[in-house]
């Protein structure tokens, strides 16, 4: 689609203002929006840049061009991702070691909790209540190991 298209299409009308400035006003539903501004609406100021190359900037033709970082700083963002994503990991085993003696502890009151709960959920509650504690003491030993 030309632009010629576009700014038709969405009811546009591009207007100079000066020299080499020029500005789109919307033909459409909003092209009364002075008088909207007296109702009490507000809106949001536009400015006007305008872009200047460079030509300092521009490489010569068939130069090379570096597009990133050297590698010494690309192995050190690598190891800095690792530590961070080792700091998480160990972060998300503690909480699933917390949610595990949570968990005990719930399987415990459960399996003491007599005849209001079905015999088959208190038996397993009952195994888990003596499993959980030390699974969450595993886990815990095995952090403390890498740490």
């Amino acid at each position: 689609m030309s632009r010629r298209q576009q700014q038709k299409f969405f009811n546009l009308k591009l207007v100079q203002t000066g020299p080499r400035e020029s500005i789109l006003v919307s033909l459409g539903p909003f092209r009364n929006a002075e008088r909207s501004l007296d109702r009490g609406l507000n809106t949001m100021a536009v400015s006007h840049l305008t872009t200047v190359p460079d030509m300092n900037d521009e490489p010569a033709k068939g130069s090379v061009v570096e597009l990133g970082r050297g590698a010494e700083s690309a192995a050190w963002r690598i190891q800095q991702l690792q530590h961070e994503a080792r700091g998480m990991a160990r972060e998300q085993i503690e909480a699933f070691a917390r949610d595990l003696s949570s968990m005990a502890t719930r399987a415990a009151e459960i399996a003491g909790g007599g005849d209001a709960y079905a015999v088959g959920a208190r038996e397993l509650a009952s195994r888990l209540a003596q499993e959980l504690p030390q699974k969450a003491q595993l886990l815990r030993t095995l952090l403390s190991r890498e740490g």
